[in-house]
């Protein structure tokens, strides 16, 4: 009986010390965090809407045995509860709280901007090939009043972008820059979208034609025609508004007496005349181009009617 009785404590005494020795290796082994993150660095709130912040612990398995304390530097702007939900206060004060997210020595912050509206502006690519970049700015009252810097605009190919332009209910087209104002008056729910203004870009090359006697090349070699400047007399450019300077002929005695007749559609000079007033559009050029050469005569032949 008495060893019977010494065995029972003994195993009764090896439960206590297992049960402390669990406990100690739990406290040893619990999830210690290494760092917070919040899922928004930054976020816009309108008065008295609320928002509620999410975070995640590294490692993410510390996450279910710790408590996160919420704070805001500015009360009177925004609130936060204990469970990360963020109000924005009405107290007509459209400024900046720093909610902050704290697991003992770590931390972690969100910038919330409480605004009077938010004004979401989409810049439509409107048949282009590539999408503006950013193609969503968002515009935050008081704090803005337009987008200021204009996205970086998208590509279509054979064509020129020419700006954007919004349009209300009857497609009339008003112009939209950095500087529009973005309110209640041109936008829908808050809402505006604005579109890619695209114009036909032609190209026409000038063609020595040494074939027929051309020597050197003509200055400029290529003009760039913008719609609707659909003709070179029309062209917007600074620089030229002009034919470019004709080549030269070839320096040979076969070629002596020759003298540059203008420009023309055909090689062989049996095509169509062209000069700074021939239009240039889809009807004459393949692919946004075409190709004019320069026609060759004898300085003893009288010039080419146009």
């Amino acid at each position: 009986m008495k060893k019977r009785n010494s065995l029972i404590a003994l195993g009764a005494l090896f439960i206590v010390l297992s049960l402390g020795l669990l406990t100690t290796c739990g406290e040893i082994y619990k999830p210690h965090v290494l760092g917070i993150n919040l899922n928004k660095g930054t976020h816009n709130l309108k008065v008295n809407e609320v928002y509620k912040l999410e975070y995640s612990t590294r490692p993410s398995s510390a996450k279910k045995s710790v408590s996160v304390k919420w704070e805001s530097d500015d009360t009177n702007v925004a609130t936060v509860d204990d469970n990360g939900n963020v109000h924005a206060n009405d107290n007509d004060i459209y400024e900046t709280a720093t909610i902050t997210a704290k697991i003992d020595n770590s931390s972690a912050v969100c910038l919330i901007t409480v605004c009077k509206n938010i004004y979401t502006v989409t810049f439509d690519k409107n048949g282009g090939d590539t999408e503006a970049n950013p193609n969503e700015i968002v515009v935050r009252t008081p704090h803005e009043t337009n987008v200021g810097i204009l996205p970086i605009p998208p590509y279509r190919k054979s064509f020129i972008f020419k700006g954007w332009v919004s349009k209300d209910e009857n497609e009339n087209e008003s112009p939209f820059d950095g500087l529009t104002p973005v309110n209640d008056t041109n936008t829908t729910n808050e809402k505006i979208i604005v579109y890619a203004k695209w114009a036909s870009f032609y190209t026409v090359l000038f063609d020595e034609n040494p074939d027929k006697g051309g020597g050197t090349k003509a200055d400029p070699p290529k003009i760039d025609i913008v719609e609707p400047a659909d003709r070179i007399s029309l062209n917007p450019s600074p620089y030229r508004n002009t034919l470019p300077t004709p080549p030269n002929r070839k320096v040979s005695p076969e070629t002596g007496s020759l003298v540059f007749d203008g420009w023309n559609t055909s090689k062989e000079g049996d095509g169509d005349s062209f000069d700074e007033n021939t239009p240039v559009n889809d009807t004459n050029t393949v692919n946004g181009k075409i190709t004019v050469y320069a026609k060759w005569r004898d300085g003893l032949s009288p010039p080419s009617s146009p």
